[in-house]
């Protein structure tokens, strides 16, 4: 069996890999969610209705946290947005610097939040917000 390159460059992205190894801050290794989740777990059912989900997780640094922006649609999402304070970062800060993972590629600093724009069918946006 063969993986595809874009499988490959998932797997081989070091940046990624760093996220995955982080322990998080306080240790804890797991992400969280911090939008309406798409599964019921009163029905055990996925909800129709949420067509997008993102999650955060605190890196060990103090000062850095990954954030997953995933498009549960069977359509492309015009955009999927996480404020800071969803995100989990300290209430004085008001801009971070974002590097997309996927893409190895600094995007800038924002203000207040971050916005996915055009993510693709169950795709996703990958980004490390980082802060002083």
């Amino acid at each position: 069996m063969h993986a595809s390159k874009e499988t490959l460059a998932i797997l081989a992205n070091p940046e990624v890999t760093a996220i995955d190894q982080d322990l998080g801050k306080d240790g804890a290794i797991q992400g969280e969610l911090v939008t309406p989740s798409a599964w019921r777990m009163e029905t055990a059912e996925v909800d129709p209705e949420v067509k997008s989900e993102v999650w955060v997780k605190q890196l060990a640094d103090g000062k850095s946290a990954a954030v997953a922006l995933v498009n549960l649609g069977d359509a492309p999402a015009p955009s999927i947005h996480v404020t800071f304070a969803e995100a989990g970062l300290p209430s004085g800060v008001t801009t971070a610097k974002v590097r997309d993972l996927w893409k190895k590629a600094d995007l800038g600093s924002e203000t207040g939040g971050f916005t996915a724009k055009d993510v693709p069918s169950h795709g996703s946006v990958f980004v490390k917000l980082t802060w002083d």
